[in-house]
């Protein structure tokens, strides 16, 4: 999608019926108006699920940062999100998972994608529309190559 169109209504529709969004942190991510549009969907829903359901913590935005940014300039409600986790690998959270798509060796990259990510964020990430399973790759792989 060009920047400047207009969301079709399909995507609109597929935002408000998504399990979950992932969207790869970093400075344009922040920037763009709209991913802030595509988030904000999102933190509707989340309110929404916390007024349904005092005391449970909703898991329907994970960041995966692909280029690391410091915290004190994420968005309030951004920085109460946690965005690293020690099962992770060590230069995930230091580096950003664009560091680890760019290496030679791709075998740390891969192992975050098909299992380390997918794994620490349960069946909603797990699954695609209709309880088959989601192809985690390729989401991350057509940004790797756009970053190249």
């Amino acid at each position: 999608m060009m920047a400047g169109t207009e969301w079709p209504t399909g995507l609109l529709d597929a935002m408000a019926t998504s399990q979950v969004l992932v969207y790869l942190l970093s400075a344009d991510y922040i920037q763009s108006d709209y991913c802030g549009k595509e988030l904000q969907v999102f933190l509707e829903r989340v309110e929404s699920f916390r007024r349904a359901n005092p005391g449970v913590a909703p898991r329907f935005i994970i960041p995966v940062i692909w280029v690391p940014i410091v915290a004190s300039t994420l968005p309030l409600l951004l920085g109460l999100i946690q965005q690293a986790d020690d099962a992770f690998p060590e230069d995930y959270a230091s580096k950003g998972l664009e560091s680890l798509a760019k290496r030679r060796d791709k075998t740390a990259y891969q192992s975050f994608v098909d299992t380390e990510l997918p794994e620490r964020n349960g069946p909603a990430f797990l699954q695609a529309p209709g309880g088959r399973a989601r192809n985690t790759s390729h989401a991350f792989a057509t940004r790797q190559v756009l970053s190249q």
